[in-house]
């Protein structure tokens, strides 16, 4: 698949998202009945929770919204909140399903009502939706995007019917207009994710790549990638706060952040520049809580390069 074709894919993919109107209302629905919200994650994909998350407490604050791990809210907080229930929002792909299914009828027991987004619904949960929980299928070709793009357009259109400023109506025209961007925004990077894939294409290469909040998505799928095709490369995956802990020497250092959040890495960058390091930036002069599509759809075409460059290797 060439690089014109990895684009027409993505546009594609976003342009069929973009019709899922049912899909975003009843998110929206969901975000109007509940004043309280936890947004349960499991495993380590919790970008669509954070990219969430952060739209609330940007703009959207009257709202009480909280990110906890399915597991621990199960065990440690559900049990103990009965009469003041808040509503419940998790997003699973498909290899945590199970413990969904295992967690989720626990929830339902003590009163819980919420939403789940998934790629699919195994058999044994099959008996809990649809009264107390509804459930939101998202296809499981790029499922975390996916889930990004319908939580932060039915977020904005929530909070635009409270209230409208210049920020959150460009916001919405933004997202309106995503698909128009893509090849910009390829074009735009196309040399530092050429230079991703050559370090990338070495044997056994060395990555530390930091991220900060608004650019995990690119951290995790980047991570997903190694995890299934790549196990020979050594990525470190560093939040932006934990640079000092996890420093390594020899290593290639990619760091991927928004302009806004330029100082969240400052000292990482003045190490790198203190030692003459080469490093990797990726700066995104977009607003951080829309960033997550943006970056996700730089990870997703980083990550189809990275496939035909295999793909190309072994022909």
């Amino acid at each position: 698949m060439q690089r014109e074709e990895v684009i027409k894919l993505i546009r594609s993919r976003l342009h069929i998202v973009s019709q899922e109107t049912a899909t975003i209302n009843k998110l929206k629905d969901f975000f109007r009945e509940h004043s309280e919200i936890y947004l349960l994650y499991t495993g380590y994909r919790i970008s669509p929770h954070q990219s969430l998350y952060l739209l609330f407490k940007s703009l959207d604050p009257s709202k009480n919204i909280f990110s906890e791990d399915l597991e621990i809210f199960s065990l440690y907080i559900a049990p103990y909140n009965e009469g003041r229930e808040p509503g419940i929002l998790i997003i699973s792909p498909k290899e945590d399903l199970i413990k969904v299914s295992r967690l989720i009828s626990s929830l339902i027991l003590t009163g819980h009502r919420g939403v789940l987004l998934s790629p699919e619904v195994p058999t044994e949960l099959k008996s809990f939706l649809g009264g107390s929980f509804q459930n939101i299928i998202v296809s499981e070709d790029f499922f975390t995007l996916t889930s990004i793009y319908l939580l932060l357009r039915a977020g904005l259109y929530y909070i635009s019917s409270k209230q409208t400023t210049p920020r959150i109506s460009r916001l919405l025209r933004e997202i309106d207009e995503l698909s128009d961007v893509i090849d910009d925004l390829c074009n735009k990077y196309s040399q530092e994710i050429d230079h991703i894939i050559k370090i990338l294409s070495r044997n056994s290469p060395k990555i530390d790549l930091v991220f900060t909040p608004s650019t995990r998505v690119f951290s995790e799928d980047l991570f997903e990638y190694v995890s299934k095709y790549r196990r020979d490369i050594d990525l470190n995956i560093i939040p932006h706060n934990y640079t000092s802990s996890l420093y390594r020497e020899n290593s290639t250092v990619i760091i991927v952040y928004t302009e806004a959040e330029q100082q969240m890495i400052l000292d990482t960058r003045k190490r790198y520049l203190f030692e003459k390091r080469p490093y990797i930036e990726i700066i995104l002069r977009t607003d951080p809580v829309i960033t997550p599509l943006y970056i996700g759809l730089l990870s997703r075409y980083l990550i189809h390069q990275l496939m035909n460059s295999q793909t190309t290797k072994k022909t």
